[in-house]
Order: structure tokens, then sequence, then C-alpha cells
């Protein structure tokens, strides 16, 4: 047992684990190059009664991300073995020889998953997506055409869970009139938005004290209106 274990993968039947062991490309996995302090192993634990471990990849470089084949005899994994990052295939087993599927010459091959039946992978490299054939070792790369955003200007979105008191929508369903309250300013306001253009207006405004707005039903236009706003008046006005 290692201090650093990572990347563990079960077998199809549960019964064998795959892990890396050794280094600090768990951490580092973006490192461009190869460095010592990367350079890992790779095992296979048996969880069937008293645990059983197997190395199956020795140290020397940079192994990483283990997936098992679809009939679980065989492992493949990522390695700079031979300078470049490849998907490389072995036995599961410490016997045998490792073969390489890829024939990249630069660049990374990151977060690799395979199929279930082992016959497909699919990987970053170069900051696209990639497939790969694991029988023939034909890798492509998927297009992806990614939609940006709106030139315009991004629409404002605010939530608000308090300080409102009414809530009406139009016969039409065009317009939304909402009773809203300031207390900062001890005013409460109602407003109109056109749901087609999202404008909004202010229709009356009054004091917080009492119920100053009442509503009442337009005619058969749909418009919902402000009634009667109660003002104080002034004090130099005769009461």
């Amino acid at each position: 047992r290692y201090v650093n274990e990572f990347s563990a993968a079960s077998s199809p039947d549960g019964r064998t684990l795959a892990f890396v062991a050794r280094g600090i490309s768990s951490n580092q996995w973006w490192r461009k190059g190869s460095s010592h302090i990367d350079q890992s192993e790779l095992w296979i634990m048996s969880l069937e009664d008293a645990p059983a471990y197997t190395r199956i990849v020795a140290r020397g470089a940079r192994h990483a991300w283990p997936m098992w084949s679809g009939d679980g005899r065989s492992v493949f994994y990522v390695s700079d073995r031979g300078g470049a990052e490849n998907v490389w295939m072995r036995p599961a087993a410490a016997e045998g020889q490792a073969r390489q599927i890829t024939a990249f010459r630069d660049g990374r091959v990151l977060w690799p998953t395979a199929t279930s039946d082992g016959r497909t992978m699919v990987f970053e490299r170069d900051f696209a997506l990639w497939t790969l054939d694991t029988a023939t070792g034909a890798a492509r790369a998927v297009p992806v055409t990614r939609r940006g955003a709106p030139t315009g200007p991004a629409p404002e979105r605010v939530r608000q869970t308090s300080d409102f008191s009414g809530l009406a929508l139009s016969p039409d369903g065009r317009t939304l009139y909402l009773k809203r309250r300031e207390p900062e300013v001890r005013q409460q306001v109602i407003l109109a938005r056109d749901l087609s253009s999202g404008t909004e207006r202010e229709l009356t405004r009054g004091e917080m004290d009492g119920d100053p707005h009442r509503r009442r039903r337009g005619g058969c236009d749909g418009l919902l209106v402000a009634g009667r706003q109660r003002r104080h008046p002034p004090a130099s006005d005769p009461a």
C-alpha cells in the first residue's frame, strides 16, 4: 500500500479493482511533459475474501485513468511512456505485454471514459472531444457547435420574495399588475408590466398607512386600472 492511491475502477463483474499508485499526478494532471514526481504504477486488487494486490504496470512513466475492457480481461490506461500521452492496453495480470492503442505524437489525453463493453472511449484532447475505437485504434475529433451569448443586452432577472402584497393578471394575459411596498420611503406603488416587451411603468404611488390603493376591473379590453388613490391633504388645504 502507498500513501497516494487514486483513480480506482471496478471490473465489470465487480470482483477486481484497478487503481493508480504513487506519484502526484492525481493533483497535477495538468502538468505538460514528464517528470519523475508524476511517475506512477498500476495495480489490481481482488475484492474476494482477503484482498490480494498485483502490480501490472511498473513505475517509469505517468500512468493514469485505468478502464476495463468489456470481458474484464484487459485494462486500458493513459501513459506517456513513449513521450506523448496515448491510450494503452494490457492484460489485467502480472504477465503479458502492453500494447499502444493510439499514436499521438503530441498533446494530451485527458478524462477518458470507456463504454461498458470497452469498444469505445471518449476523452479530451486539444480542448476538443475525441472518440476512440479501441479495436482499430481509430480516433477522431467530435464536431461541437457552441452557442454564443445573445448580442443584445442580457435580461435583468431580479428575485424578490418580500414587499409584495398584491398580484393580478389582465384577462388578455398581456399585462401583470403588482402592488409593491417601499418601506424605506413608507410608500406603496402599483406597477404595470407588459409581459411581451418586459417594460414596466408606475401607475400610482401613495403612503403605506392604511390601504391607499384599490383596483377594479376595466371593460372588455381586459385592462386592470388603478382605482381611487387616497392621499393625505397638504397642511395648507382646507380640510
